[in-house]
């Protein structure tokens, strides 16, 4: 059995730090800030994908949505196998906020100056 939860692309430090700020007005005080990955698929990274492991790859960052419980960005430049690829910005833990919520968010605005940040083609693995 694998020890893989899920495979992403993981931000470097100056790309999470990039979308921390250009976002910290839209992330209410009191949420955790994640801002850590965008995922490909769960478990094992897909065969197709095997190739880009250990990669950096650019993504661009195109949208943004929020509810009371998750706030993400829309983001292009990698295959996911989420309907619409992601990065949750943060979760609001005191209503019962998680990451995956941000699978439901709906309400996509187009940004008006898309951005691009950095990351590695990852596994996660547990600890």
């Amino acid at each position: 059995m694998s020890n893989v939860l899920y495979s992403a692309v993981v931000l470097d430090e100056n790309s999470r730090n990039k979308l921390i700020n250009r976002f910290k007005n839209e992330i209410p005080e009191d949420w955790e800030i994640i801002a850590h990955h965008m995922t490909i698929n769960l478990g094992e990274i897909s065969p197709e994908y095997e190739k880009y492991l250990g990669m950096t790859v650019r993504l661009s960052v195109n949208t943004i949505a929020m509810d009371d419980k998750v706030i993400a960005v829309g983001v292009s430049g990698f295959p996911s196998k989420n309907k619409i690829p992601h990065i949750t910005l943060g979760v609001n833990r005191k209503n019962d906020g998680v990451p995956k919520l941000s699978n439901n968010l709906v309400n996509w605005k187009l940004l008006k100056r898309p951005f691009n940040i950095v990351g590695r083609v990852t596994e996660i693995k547990f600890e």
